[in-house]
Order: structure tokens, then sequence, then C-alpha cells
């Protein structure tokens, strides 16, 4: 096999290798952004919840607290999916760049933050054991 034969393959390799960086970055991406929104709407309905029940001279419909609470326990049920599949991908990312040679991940730990799983002090439950991170970060 020639030179320029054996350069072509090496080519082709190195191109798989950032495609597949690539795809495995947009994955975890993909997650992350998930579990921001999933936390602006937390967020959202926590405030709702911390509100009075029904405001002073108000006539119009107030959604009960126990549907707040289905409701939120519903966003954190999804948010904690959300996180445990962000935490998958952080992991697939580390394992593909330990596998094409790159030892140091630095780069990686400070662009994708991957959020630990979520409580809520309005719900009385904690995050499910088997939703928690399956990596230590």
């Amino acid at each position: 096999m020639g030179k320029d034969a054996l350069l072509a393959i090496r080519r082709e390799i190195q191109a798989e290798q950032a495609a597949s960086l690539g795809r495995c970055g947009r994955k975890l991406q993909r997650a992350l952004r998930l579990c921001a929104r999933l936390e602006r709407d937390i967020r959202a309905a926590e405030e709702r919840l911390a509100r009075p029940a029904v405001p002073a001279g108000f006539n119009g419909y107030v959604e009960p607290r126990e549907e707040q609470q289905r409701r939120l326990r519903r966003l954190i049920e999804r948010f904690n999916a959300s996180q445990a599949e962000a935490a998958r991908q952080h992991y697939y990312l580390i394992v593909q760049r330990e596998a094409i040679g790159f030892r140091s991940h630095r780069e990686v730990e400070h662009c994708y933050e991957v959020p630990s799983p979520r409580a809520s002090r309005f719900l009385d439950t904690a995050p499910a054991p088997d939703l928690v991170s399956p990596v230590a970060s």
C-alpha cells in the first residue's frame, strides 16, 4: 500500500472520529437544552405554588393546589429523566474522547455542565435513586 493510500485512510479515520465526537456533543447539547427549559418551567411552577391560593378580590378560576403539585411532579420527573440522559451522553462523549487519545477533558467539563437531579421543597419526595447520575462528575 502506497504512502498516499495510507494518508487517505488516516484522513478518513480522522473525519469519522470528528463526526462521532460531533454527534455525541450534539446529543449532549440537546439533553442540556431540555434540562434548562424544564428548569425554567419548574421554577415557574414553584413560584405559582408559593403564592397564596386565592388572591384577594379574585373572582376567576384558580387551579387547585393538588393539580399544581401534580404538574410540578411531572416536570421534575421529566427533568430528572433528561438529566440522566445528559449524564449518559456526557459519559459517552468522554469515552469517545478517550478512545481517540484525548486524556484531558477540562474543556468538556467547562462547556457541558450536567445539572444534578432535581427535587422540590413543594413536594414531599426526593429524586428516585435510579435517576441519579451514573457518572461521577
